[in-house]
């Protein structure tokens, strides 16, 4: 899965996505917690910065993608990168 490597940059922990949660974020493991990933689709490797750490789930959101799902699929819609109204048009 993912490990605590920090980035140069600081973009975040590297995450494996695991899974999918209600609202359209993705789900990681790591150190114990669950990672509640915006961005993130089952199968990605990505660095994912937190937004708000609580007891046993992390809310957090993608930085960068570091390796791509073999479920993803360029969006059908024009609009999905400047509206981003639809978490999970890149699945099939």
């Amino acid at each position: 899965m993912g490990s605590e490597r920090r980035d140069a940059q600081d973009l975040g922990v590297e995450l494996e996505i695991s899974g999918l949660a209600a609202g359209g974020r993705g789900v990681a493991r790591l150190g114990g917690q669950v990672w509640l990933v915006a961005g993130g689709l089952p199968g990605q490797r990505v660095l994912a910065r937190t937004r708000r750490a609580h007891a046993r789930w992390v809310d957090a959101e993608v930085t960068r993608v570091l390796a791509r799902s073999a479920l993803e699929r360029p969006p059908a819609c024009p609009l999905h990168a400047a509206c981003g109204g639809c978490a999970w048009m890149g699945l099939p």
